[in-house]
């Protein structure tokens, strides 16, 4: 396999060079890469040697001016030792043409994988466009495209983590601009066959929608309406494996990620589409597992997906993680698990499971964590990473969800009718008045009722722009599925923002929500934050935030508070000499027990000269029951010649364990093309499990540009 590695980079790399020096002689560029890295990396268990190698070449062309042309090949190749050799072939192109009538694209890419001690993979798909480029008025703007995906690796179909998949797209949407209003109408179809599962899933889209907006009275009165349908089909076929089920994927409507360290009342996080967009090895970086020691303080990975309102059962969830770094040990790994019972309240999780480390099986030919549930259908599900791997992240590229499936062939067909409606009113050029309605309806075959969402949200704002502005706002909304007791939530805030000279500045915020389930009132939670921002001196800068929240379930009289604190201060000194302290105290109370935690933060950078540079840090976090983490860091960076760089870091830890860690970064730009980096590392820590880790390593980079 390695030799037709290398006999297919040849085939791919020698008629684009070819074509970059035969072409036509238009607007051309080339760009070369190179890299060389080898470490060796102690764990305290075994030492290792690696060998990375990396080259890369891009051209692109204009060929004509209508046409352009880009190409490229990338070659990885990853020795270590007593693992074997990784190979890794990722060619890729596109092209486009365009004129005044359309413009037409098509790009397409392929990666080989082959690894002496691991199965052989690969991954290719293409896809064509053609849209309208004609701008004319009344005319409509058409869009065209289709595309197909190979996945599939060099196992027998009937063993163990046997993978071949093919995938079908195509779609098309047209816009039109009425004058008094814009259409907007959009078909899309995909067909997967999986033929190790011998499943085939199928989805059919249709999306219409119109909207039209008018202002009224000089511009004073503006209004704005909208009506949509989106219709969607799933059919799956598959043949009962021995448990009688097949996994039915599930068509998951966003996964969120937030570092926190109390689950229960985390927020959603940042939305991350890289982790639902089937590339199973590129990591996304926001989702890697922490590992001990965590983030202060204490923050460990939430990872939520979100579930069809329509279709939430899940039985099975992958989490993919792509090849792991050297050191770490995927038994390591657990996971606690989390659903929200209210949708009215995002950040009132309860855990349903667990999942310690060690009794999560780990799927080594796929690269993924098979987390097995008893079916939930919450549309809403968070789970909560413990990776005891030390100072080692754990990266994750891929979560995807399933449904257990006992039929051979099951069919589902959606349709959800929005109406959104909008009205606002500038009473005079300080005060505006907002309001809009939102009526969601969804009908489900096999349902005798439908799921209905009904939202009114009214706003004021009063914005005199001089040194003070405020915001009074409410909104209500109803669920009901016509089978559950119907939920309504209320909000009601008030904001406010006081800048009483220009270095003071001031933000109050208050809020009050109420739940209801069945008519009855089920919670109320009150919140309060108020923000300050000083310039205390002119070299002196200071912000205070404090928070207090309060929440109250009313069938069971259970309360909860939340008090915070912090103060941030940033003194320049002198003009070299920095200095940044952050204070941070909290206080949760609930009914059966309360606990308290801070944390304090020191730093001061200090820029000697142009070739020497110093930074120091000290904090400490604490918290009830628990023992103190004290870190104490300290950084040189000296930049003796305008082409070298060395940079020293000593970090010293005391917590449960004690930890010393070394790092050594020597960087040189020998010249425009070519630049070395040295660097080391060791870490000393009285964990008996882990022991000394040390590693040590250089990597030569070559790289031209444009030529």
């Amino acid at each position: 396999m390695k030799k037709v590695m290398v006999l297919s980079a040849n085939r791919l790399l020698l008629p684009l060079l070819l074509f970059s020096m035969t072409g036509p002689s238009v607007a051309r560029a080339i760009d070369l890469s190179g890299n060389w890295a080898y470490a060796e990396n102690d764990d305290g268990t075994e030492q290792l040697s690696t060998f990375n190698e990396r080259y890369g070449f891009n051209f692109s062309q204009q060929l004509t001016r209508a046409v352009s042309f880009n190409g490229g090949v990338n070659y990885t190749k990853q020795w270590t030792e007593n693992s074997g050799t990784n190979q890794t072939l990722q060619p890729s192109v596109s092209l486009a043409a365009s004129n005044d009538i359309f413009t037409a694209g098509f790009n397409g890419y392929l990666t080989e994988s082959t690894d002496t001690q691991d199965v052989d993979r690969s991954d290719r798909s293409w896809e064509s466009s053609l849209s309208s480029a004609w701008r004319k008025k009344l005319w409509p703007n058409l869009y065209l495209r289709y595309g197909e995906r190979t996945s599939s690796n060099d196992l027998a179909l009937d063993e163990a983590g046997a993978r071949e998949q093919d995938e079908k797209r195509y779609g098309a949407s047209a816009d039109w601009d009425l004058l008094l209003g814009q259409v907007y109408y959009a078909y899309s179809e995909s067909r997967i066959d999986d033929v190790v599962e011998l499943s085939v899933s199928e989805n059919k889209n249709h999306f219409a929608k119109f909207t039209t907006g008018k202002t009224f009275w000089q511009d004073k009165v503006s209004v704005n309406f909208s009506q949509q349908v989106n219709q969607s089909q799933q059919s799956f076929q598959a043949l009962l494996g021995p448990g009688g089920y097949a996994l039915r994927p599930k068509s998951l409507v966003g996964v969120m990620v937030v570092n926190d360290s109390t689950p229960t009342v985390s927020s959603m996080g940042t939305a991350q589409t890289a982790l639902r967009d089937g590339d199973y090895d590129t990591s996304v970086p926001a989702a890697a597992l922490q590992p001990i020691p965590y983030p202060l303080p204490n923050e460990q990975t939430n990872i939520t997906i979100q579930l069809p309102p329509t279709d939430p059962a899940v039985d099975v969830i992958y989490v993919y993680t792509g090849v792991l770094p050297l050191g770490v040990d995927p038994n390591n790994v657990g996971f606690d698990l989390y659903v929200l019972t209210d949708p009215n309240i995002l950040t009132g999780w309860t855990n349903f499971a667990n999942l310690p480390a060690g009794t999560v099986p780990y799927d080594t030919v796929n690269h993924r964590y098979m987390i097995s549930i008893a079916q939930r259908s919450n549309q809403y599900l968070k789970l909560v990473a413990s990776n005891t791997n030390f100072g080692q992240v754990v990266p994750v590229t891929e979560v995807t969800a399933f449904q257990k499936e006992y039929s051979s062939k099951t069919e589902q067909k959606n349709t959800q009718h929005s109406t959104n409606f909008g009205v606002g009113y500038r009473i005079n050029p300080a005060l505006n008045l907002d309001y809009s309605l939102s009526y969601q309806k969804t009908e489900v075959d096999g349902r005798t009722t439908d799921l209905e969402t009904t939202t009114h949200a009214t706003s004021l704002r009063w914005d005199p722009r001089t040194i003070w502005s405020s915001q009074l706002s409410a909104s209500q909304s109803r669920n009901t599925d016509g089978i559950n007791p119907e939920n309504m939530g209320r909000s009601y805030s008030l904001g406010m923002s006081l800048r009483p000279m220009t270095t003071l500045n001031f933000n109050l915020g208050l809020a009050r929500s109420e739940s209801y389930q069945g008519g009855m009132k089920s919670s109320t939670g009150h919140s309060l934050v108020l923000t300050t921002i000083a310039d205390l001196y002119r070299d002196l800068s200071s912000a205070l935030d404090l928070s207090y929240n309060t929440s109250k379930s009313e069938a069971s009289g259970d309360t909860a508070k939340d008090y915070g604190t912090q103060l941030r201060l940033t003194a320049r000194l002198s003009p070299k000499l920095t200095v940044d302290l952050s204070e941070r105290y909290a206080r949760n109370i609930g009914t059966a027990e309360s606990m308290n935690s801070g944390s304090t933060d020191l730093n001061l950078s200090y820029r000697i000269s142009e070739m020497l540079y110093l930074s120091t840090g000290a904090s400490n976090y604490w918290r009830d029951n628990s023992d103190d983490t004290n870190t104490y860091n300290l950084g040189v960076t000296l930049v003796p010649t305008a082409k070298t760089q060395v940079s020293l870091h000593y970090a010293f830890m005391t917590s449960t364990w004690t930890s010393e860690n070394y790092t050594l970064n020597w960087n040189w730009a020998i010249s425009q093309f070519l630049s070395l980096n040295a660097f080391g590392r060791y870490l000393m820590t009285d964990q008996e499990e882990t022991g000394d880790q040390w590693t040590i390593g250089t990597q030569l980079s070559a790289r031209t540009m444009g030529l």
